[in-house]
C-alpha cells in the first residue's frame, strides 16, 4: 500500500471549537471526508482541473477565496485517488484519524453538517492523539484544509 499510495492531509472542522467537532464525528460515522470549500457549487460534471477553475470563477464565491477553493476542489476531486491515504489532523501537531479513499468525489448539498463536497473513506484508525513527529520527518501539518503530502516526508514505519 505505501509504495503505490499518495498521502493527503485533511482538516475536518476546527479542533479548537467544540461545535465543529460535529463535522469530524459525522465524517467518522458516515465513512467520508467533507469540505466546506466550494460552498454550494456542484463540481460533479467537471471533467478536468481547468473546468474546476472556470466553474469557481463563474460562481458567487468571493474573489479572495477563489484561488484556494479551486486548489482544494482539484485536490479532493482529481488528485486524490481510490486507495490513497488521508491523514486527518488535530491541530498542526497531532494526527486524529487515518483513512483510505474508497470512493469518487460526491456533491451532497443537503448534508446535515452544511458541507457539500465529499469523498468516501474507509477509516483505519480514529480518535487518535498521535504526534505528527511520528508520521512526518521534521515537519508538522499546516493550517490548510486539504493538501497532498510529499511522500518523502512520510515515515514508512507507520505502515
Amino acid at each position: 500500500q505505501f509504495a503505490s499510495a499518495n498521502f493527503f492531509k485533511m482538516s475536518l472542522g476546527d479542533t479548537s471549537v467544540q461545535e465543529e467537532n460535529s463535522t469530524y464525528e459525522y465524517c467518522i460515522r458516515q465513512g467520508c471526508i467533507a469540505m466546506g470549500w466550494g460552498r454550494e457549487v456542484d463540481f460533479s460534471t467537471t471533467r478536468n482541473e481547468a473546468e474546476v477553475g472556470d466553474l469557481v470563477a463563474k460562481s458567487d464565491i468571493p474573489q479572495t477565496y477563489q484561488r484556494y477553493t479551486t486548489t482544494a476542489i482539484k485536490c479532493l476531486k482529481f488528485w486524490m485517488q481510490k486507495g490513497d491515504v488521508v491523514f486527518v489532523s488535530k491541530g498542526n501537531r497531532y494526527l486524529r484519524a487515518v483513512g483510505i479513499v474508497r470512493g469518487p468525489y460526491e456533491y451532497r448539498p443537503d448534508s446535515e453538517i452544511g458541507y457539500s463536497q465529499f469523498r468516501g473513506v474507509d477509516w483505519l484508525a480514529t480518535d487518535l492523539d498521535y504526534p505528527v513527529s511520528r508520521v512526518l520527518k521534521d515537519k508538522q501539518f499546516s493550517q490548510q484544509t486539504i493538501y497532498k503530502l510529499d511522500k518523502t516526508d512520510i515515515l514508512p514505519d507507520l505502515f
